[in-house]
């Protein structure tokens, strides 16, 4: 649809549609045994969690190896305590702001240049239950909400679960 050019949800969750494809055809109770399952405090293993962010942080220390700017200490040290990224590869206001810090000391300047602009976008894929937990992100206060493209107002991690199931479910009855 022109309103949603990358669609809906720009980034698939392979754990979700998993769970939706055996549980078909989708009925209430399926959908609550699904969020009840998505939102289960071991849903993906410590190993795993651990694991990938791990490889995650050494994948960008290689990128960065022969770059002048580095970003891979500041979100290991800050990606507990700060929203670092609204979706996979766009990174929020935080690290543009902490490579604009980087660059105008390389130019010689001091102070500090922050923004509170996401030239990305502001539209947020929202944050296993299990990952908040499991890594102890701070940086919610309450329950967690994120924007996202399709309401006026910032929705609940199982609102937009729902939501997802619901456009998955709309696609398959077009079919």
């Amino acid at each position: 649809s022109p309103q949603y050019p990358w669609g809906m949800f720009a980034y698939g969750n392979r754990t979700l549609m998993d769970l939706i494809e055996e549980r078909r055809p989708l009925s209430e109770t399926r959908i609550r045994e699904i969020l009840r399952i998505m939102n289960r405090p071991r849903l993906h293993t410590a190993a795993a969690m651990d694991g990938h962010l791990a490889k995650t942080l050494a994948s960008l220390r290689d990128k960065e190896a022969s770059c002048d700017l580095k970003i891979s200490r500041f979100i290991e040290e800050n990606f507990r305590r700060r929203y670092l990224f609204n979706a996979v590869n766009h990174p929020t206001h935080h690290v543009f702001n902490e490579l604009a810090d980087q660059i105008v000391a390389r130019l010689g300047y001091k102070g500090r240049r922050h923004t509170a602009l996401n030239p990305l976008g502001s539209t947020q894929v929202p944050i296993s239950p299990c990952l908040i937990r499991h890594h102890r992100l701070t940086f919610f206060k309450g329950e967690p909400r994120y924007r996202a493209q399709w309401s006026r107002r910032k929705v609940t991690h199982d609102e937009y679960l729902r939501k997802y199931i619901e456009v998955l479910s709309a696609d398959d009855l077009a079919r």
